[in-house]
């Protein structure tokens, strides 16, 4: 897990949605709706029966 994403409540300001980070202190003040995934290191994989065409070279 990366994060959260979800609306950030500060003081006097309008709720405005975002994406915080694990570890971020103000992680305390989301109201969180969706946690937050990064994928590093991947290959892409090309699936021919789901009607992806690879580009020509």
């Amino acid at each position: 897990m990366s994060g959260i994403y979800g609306v950030r409540y500060l003081p006097g300001s309008p709720l405005t949605p975002g994406v915080v980070e694990y570890g971020d202190p103000t992680g305390r003040w989301v109201l969180a709706s969706q946690l937050v995934r990064a994928l590093s290191d991947c290959t892409v994989v090309l699936d021919e029966f789901a009607g992806v065409q690879p580009h020509a070279q």
